[in-house]
Order: C-alpha cells, then structure tokens, then sequence
C-alpha cells in the first residue's frame, strides 16, 4: 500500500539544531557611553536581552509550521527530548531576564504564565483539629440583592 500525500521533512539532526537554536545566553553586557553638554561623561555596562527563542521561531528557520514541530515531537521520540531540553533552556532565560528587570514586567508574568506554566496561587490552611471555616455576615440589604438575584436567576431558568 502505498502512502499518501506529502513526504515529511523530518530529519534526525534537527534535534541538535533546535537545541543549538535555545542555547543562547540569557543577555549580554553593552557598554554605554554618556556625554553631557559640559563634556563629561560616564561610562556604564547595560544588560541586553536575547530573543527569546520560541518553538514558532524555530519552525520559521526550517521553513515549517509550528504545528509540524508538534507531529514531530508526538513521533519521534529523540525529538520530543530535544523538545523537553528546549524548554528548560527557553525557562532559564525568561526567569533570568525576568528577575534581573530586562522584560517588562506584564511580559514576563504572561509569558511565564503560558510558557512555562507558572500560576498564581494561594494556599488558606486551617490546623488539623479545626478545619478552616470561612464566615460572611451579610446585612439585610446585602440578603435582599442576593434574594432577588437568586429568584431571577431560577425564573429565567425554568422560564416561570
């Protein structure tokens, strides 16, 4: 039986070209010269971020689609490591960067949030005789809105 449709370009040597493609350093120091109108100047190192090297990137380099990246990686086993060391390296900048201040900050809590999976959390425990109880006293105005929503809200429900 013969197979159809596109031969895939999948290559065993893009597992190492992938990696290569992560591996960067997280910044790199650029001298900065000021020069003030009296003449003087100050000297400073200032930290510049790299690219960060996304997996949309790379498929843009070998000329596929990220998607393909994805049918790679669920196939080929040697691939999908190389994948896994992509992302440790691709976490390492972002944290990096993140905590010495060379992304903004919304950038970096997004993108920490939706690349390396990183959430807000907050843990509320009680000792282990009482559990936690958590008492709200609601005045009665407060009870009529909450009344009057409920009833509303069942109304539209069961369209009485």
């Amino acid at each position: 039986m013969n197979k159809v449709g596109r031969p895939t370009k999948y290559d065993f040597k893009f597992c190492d070209e992938i990696i290569k493609y992560f591996d960067q350093e997280p910044h790199f120091a650029s001298p900065v010269v000021t020069t003030y109108k009296d003449g003087t100047t100050k000297e400073e190192v200032k930290f510049i971020p790299c690219d960060l090297p996304t997996l949309a990137g790379f498929a843009s380099k070998i000329k596929v689609c990220r998607d393909t990246l994805h049918e790679w990686d669920e196939k080929h086993k040697e691939f999908s490591d190389a994948i896994k060391r992509c992302k440790d390296l691709q976490e390492n900048i972002l944290i990096t960067n993140g905590l010495k201040g060379l992304y903004a900050q919304p950038f970096a809590i997004m993108a920490a949030k939706n690349i390396i999976s990183w959430k807000d959390k907050q843990e509320i425990s009680g000792d282990k005789e009482s559990p936690l109880e958590i008492k709200t006293q609601l005045d009665e105005v407060q009870k009529g809105i909450i009344s009057k929503a409920v009833t509303e809200a069942v109304k539209k429900a069961f369209k009485t």
